[in-house]
């Protein structure tokens, strides 16, 4: 089963989670979420690299305000690291 990462801006968590997250979970994937990998009073940075480093894939889901935050786009600057070494 295929691990996928969802990285989205907070405020996306609506439809990440009633729109995406379901459809990735009846596509039989294993999908790799904040709410669900994430421990609370850890180090947000490590948890986000720790989560992401167990991904096969991943979904950026990009708006204006994703790309504005730091959490984001370190995210992304992984996710594009990560895909240029396969």
């Amino acid at each position: 089963v295929s691990k996928v990462l969802v990285s989205y801006w907070h405020e996306q968590s609506d439809w990440v989670l009633t729109r995406l997250y379901p459809c990735l979970k009846a596509a039989g994937l294993t999908v790799l979420i904040d709410r669900e990998c994430f421990r609370a009073g850890r180090n947000t940075i490590g948890e986000m690299d720790a989560t992401q480093d167990q991904a096969d894939f991943q979904i950026l889901v990009l708006s204006p305000p994703y790309l504005a935050s730091s959490y984001c786009r370190h995210e992304m600057k992984r996710a594009i690291a990560s895909d240029c070494c396969r």
